[in-house]
């Protein structure tokens, strides 16, 4: 955007980049109008729009964040899909609402139970069992990589079908989403959910994935799942997050909400007892 100053910039298809305007929201409101350059946008509440731009990327505006600015996000279109994944992408059995009310709203207890939004841009975990849970760098929500791994993931634990259960209550977003399990499944809840804070968690929400608009995953469950969906140790996916943290090209307060979250998952949320919950970022 114009006059904005390059923050941290990341490889395509492995994050997101940060810049910085001075402003405050009227400036972020008005970036966001020129953006959406008259095409529809539709509004969520609470001062929280989104849209379409021209070249088929989506564009939302927020008045807040956990950091505590406002934000807008504009994320490209992905063009990574293959011939049979956009076929297979035009299922409704792939990708579809849960219109059933008394079923979304089981749903929303179930998730309810382990997490919760407590404010803007935080969250609370409740310990469970021999639960770990581990941040990871997210790219709105999930890059391809990502996708593969964590459906994957769900797949080893004998979840085909996974849902999206949006942990915010805004205007003009669906409650709750059924999804298969596959790359093409995550694919469209990426285009369709990466403005918005949502959990992709199984069934029994025995294995999840937070999926936040702070630039942060957190995968949560049996450590097999983790391991799985993270491709990689819990000790690797800690020192991955570590070094993500330490990119010099982050902004305050970025760095130390980040570190935040690193502490309250590996330090506090292990040592938790059954039933606590366990707050983030602080």
């Amino acid at each position: 955007m114009d006059g904005a100053t390059p923050g941290k910039q990341s490889q395509p298809g492995m994050g997101s980049n940060q810049d910085t305007k001075p402003g405050g929201f009227a400036q972020a409101i008005e970036d966001f109008d020129v953006g959406a350059g008259g095409r529809p946008i539709t509004d969520h509440g609470g001062g929280i729009r989104s849209g379409t731009l021209e070249d088929g990327s989506t564009i939302s505006v927020r008045p807040g964040s956990s950091h505590g600015s406002p934000t807008v996000q504009i994320n490209p279109p992905e063009w990574e899909s293959d011939k049979d994944t956009v076929s297979t992408m035009s299922s409704q059995s792939v990708f579809s609402t849960v219109k059933d009310e008394g079923r979304s709203e089981a749903l929303v207890r179930k998730v309810g139970q382990v997490i919760n939004r407590a404010s803007e841009g935080r969250f609370g975990l409740t310990r469970v069992g021999d639960w770990v849970a581990i941040p990871s760098e997210s790219s709105s929500h999930l890059n391809r990589g990502d996708r593969n791994r964590l459906a994957t993931a769900f797949r080893s634990r004998g979840h085909e079908r996974i849902y999206a259960v949006a942990l915010e209550v805004l205007k003009n977003i669906e409650l709750a989403y059924e999804i298969e399990a596959s790359e093409a499944g995550l694919d469209l809840f990426n285009r369709t959910c990466a403005h918005f804070n949502y959990v992709l968690c199984s069934v029994d929400v025995s294995c999840l994935a937070i999926c936040t608009t702070d630039d942060y995953l957190v995968i949560a469950g049996r450590a097999d799942f983790v391991e799985g969906a993270l491709g990689k140790s819990t000790g690797e996916a800690i020192a991955a997050f570590e070094e993500f943290i330490a990119d010099p090209g982050w902004v305050a307060p970025m760095p130390s909400l980040l570190n935040s979250v690193l502490t309250a998952l590996r330090d506090e949320y292990s040592s938790a007892n059954e039933g606590e919950v366990v707050g983030f970022p602080k």
